[in-house]
């Protein structure tokens, strides 16, 4: 029933004029019983939606937990790998000392060239001439970098390096200090040697 609230006439539900005045009706007001049934079915769609929130995120947290313990897993196993390989190295050269050979490095491509006889000629191979050094430049720029066929010599004496310029065209240079063909200049690790234009790198 609707109250008029002109002249509190009661009329039924389904008008919307006061039958006694004419006065126009509210709309019909919801009752407690209804607002309190809208409340717990917001309450439970609410609750649905946390839950279904947690899970997801408690699925997250799973993922990241499973990515963190196979990174771990990973870093164990290779340190464990690095580890036994150490050690394996270790028992196969117990008491033997770590021997690093002489060598030159060729700055512009890298290469190592060992110097594993007493004396090595450097320079550039030329067949015509049957001249044949022991290391040869021509392969990493030795022709257009102007080292002579036989541009100068490196020779161990008492456990030191020595090189010597013989008589190059374009010098020998040692940190770009030119070498004295009449005599020779010692060698340390890491030195420059320049023979015209191509650059070695002197390590032991």
């Amino acid at each position: 029933m609707k109250s008029c609230p002109a002249c509190g006439n009661e009329n039924t539900d389904d008008v919307q004029y006061c039958e006694d005045c004419g006065r126009e009706l509210p709309a019909e007001v919801e009752t407690a019983t209804d607002v309190a049934d809208v409340a717990v079915e917001s309450a439970e769609i609410t609750d649905i939606e946390h839950e279904a929130e947690e899970a997801v995120a408690e699925d997250a947290v799973s993922e990241e937990d499973a990515v963190v313990v196979d990174e771990t897993q990973d870093s164990a196993e290779e340190f464990t790998d690095e580890v036994e390989a150490f050690e394996e190295d270790s028992e196969g050269h117990a008491g033997e000392a770590r021997i690093i050979e002489p060598h030159l490095v060729v700055v512009s491509t890298g290469e190592k060239i060992l110097l594993t006889e007493q004396e090595a000629i450097i320079g550039r191979e030329d067949p015509i001439s049957s001249i044949f050094p022991d290391i040869d430049t021509t392969p990493f720029g030795g022709l257009e970098g102007g080292v002579s066929r036989k541009h100068a010599r490196v020779y161990e004496k008492d456990g030191s390096y020595y090189i010597e310029d013989l008589n190059s065209t374009n010098y020998t240079l040692i940190n770009k200090q030119k070498v004295d063909p009449s005599s020779s200049q010692p060698l340390a690790a890491g030195d420059e040697i320049r023979l015209g234009r191509v650059a070695l790198l002197f390590m032991l």
